[in-house]
């Protein structure tokens, strides 16, 4: 007598019959032993799970560093303004300088030495003096020189208000200022045709082409800079009291 058993369910899914006896009774019955087939889809799973965690942890954690790097310092009393340029700390700018030690320039605003910065910049740093203005009167006047732009005005890189300190950094003009040159013959009528036109439009546009005045109050030929090409540039603008054009008492000028 034969029993035929299909070979591929035999191997695949069945161990065989242990003491099957041959004898036809009316009553057969055997224990089978049962297989399972290990799913697919679970280790798919598994993996989802996993990405998912790794995602939302690395997400995580650039959140926790996106937020203390740029948390406001507690205590110090930064306003964070949109300036339009750099703000340095007292200790970078002590160190571009070597320690404020090659003064290029004095005014009625203050000192101003050589620098260098990042990148071999050469900059003019001003030290303000008498800065006893509140931090945000004063972050709310560099926040106005930031949206200033003009050929004949000095370009403006950076400041830095710290403590006590109040301190503006600017472009280095190689030819210094105009009371150095006045009287060099390198200056012909021609140059000092243009520094003369050059300088009023600088200041028509600080005192007539803004929506808000911004009132140079110091202009003399220590704030007149010239570059490598004696083109000039003025300078010392901005610190002064902004006059809004809506509110201005005529009897004060």
């Amino acid at each position: 007598m034969y029993l035929r058993v299909p070979k591929t369910v035999l191997a695949a899914h069945y161990k065989p019959v242990q003491n099957l006896s041959w004898n036809c009774s009316s009553q057969f019955s055997t224990q089978l032993s049962r297989t399972y087939k290990k799913k697919q889809g679970n280790e798919s799973l598994k993996f989802m799970v996993w990405f998912a965690c790794a995602s939302g942890g690395f997400e995580f954690i650039v959140i926790v560093c996106f937020l203390y790097y740029t948390r406001q310092p507690s205590g110090s009393g930064y306003l964070q303004v949109a300036t339009g340029f750099k703000r340095f700390t007292y200790a970078e700018l002590k160190k571009a300088s070597r320690n404020f030690s090659e003064e290029i320039g004095r005014g009625g605003g203050g000192v101003v030495y050589k620098g260098i910065l990042s990148g071999n910049r050469v900059a003019a740093i001003k030290v303000l003096k008498e800065a006893n203005q509140g931090e945000g009167e004063f972050l709310a006047e560099v926040s106005t020189i930031g949206r200033l732009s003009h050929m004949n005005l000095i370009e403006t890189w950076g400041y830095c208000a710290e403590g006590k300190y109040r301190l503006m950094v600017y472009r280095h003009m190689d030819h210094g200022s105009l009371a150095e040159n006045l009287y060099s013959n390198k200056l012909d009528w021609e140059k000092r045709l243009e520094i003369a036109i050059g300088t009023a439009k600088g200041l028509t546009y600080l005192h007539e082409e803004l929506l808000e005045w911004v009132l140079h109050c110091d202009v003399e030929p220590q704030n007149i800079r010239l570059d490598s090409n004696y083109k000039l540039k003025v300078a010392d603008f901005g610190l002064s009291k902004l006059l809004r054009r809506g509110g201005i008492d005529n009897s004060n000028f």
